[in-house]
């Protein structure tokens, strides 16, 4: 595969394969994958302030498809499929997804951070996004997974205008969020489930 440490241009046309990364940097890298990243744990891993930009096809055999720590910018309009994750991003990265994310967490994230979906969040094993305190997700594609479409835990902003779905809940929220809904939310159960106090939902869609 590739590995860069700090302040490097990356770019992918062809095929980088590892055991451990397809492509895994440091950082303050620009990345660009048009090609094939496949790694055995990550397909694209990288630490802080990075810039990636994905049209291609990025794997991670056992964990994620991108993994990402801090401050970094992953633009997604290819396939990232992870083993657990399709992306991943610990705290305060912006994430744009107009392609398919997949892995049992379509896409997952921890705390700060911006995540916009127009493409398909896809959790085969679990949930389409699942995102824990003060995130801001806007969904106007599809978030789905096999139990859950959108998770957050508390002080999050949902806006959806696509769909959200899942057999359990559409989307499910802790305490402290605020959930507003134009589109789709589908599910087995609820469409939302609200589950501790202080959450603000409006809705002028559709919740099934």
């Amino acid at each position: 595969g590739i590995w860069a440490i700090n302040s490097n241009t990356i770019i992918n046309s062809g095929t980088a394969t590892g055991g451990l990364y397809g492509i895994g940097a440091d950082s303050s890298n620009t990345i660009s994958n048009s090609g094939t990243a496949t790694g055995g744990v990550y397909g694209i891993a990288f630490a802080e302030n990075n810039t990636l930009n994905n049209s291609g096809t990025v794997t991670g055999t056992s964990s994620s498809g991108v993994s990402a720590q801090r401050y970094n910018t992953i633009t997604n309009s290819g396939t990232v499929t992870g083993g657990i994750h399709g992306i991943f991003g610990i705290d305060s990265n912006t994430i744009t997804n107009s392609g398919l994310a997949s892995g049992q967490f379509g896409i997952f994230a921890g705390d700060n951070n911006t995540i916009t979906n127009s493409g398909t969040a896809s959790g085969s094993n679990n949930i389409g996004i699942r995102a824990a305190y003060y995130n801001m997700i806007t969904n106007s594609g599809t978030a789905t997974g096999s139990d859950y479409g959108i998770v957050v835990i508390s002080n999050n902003t949902i806006t959806n205008s696509g769909m959200a779905s899942g057999s359990d809940y559409g989307i499910a929220a802790d305490g402290d969020n605020m959930i507003t809904n134009s589109g789709t939310i589908s599910s087995g159960d609820f469409g939302i489930r609200a589950g501790l106090s202080n959450n603000t939902i409006t809705n002028s869609g559709t919740i099934i």
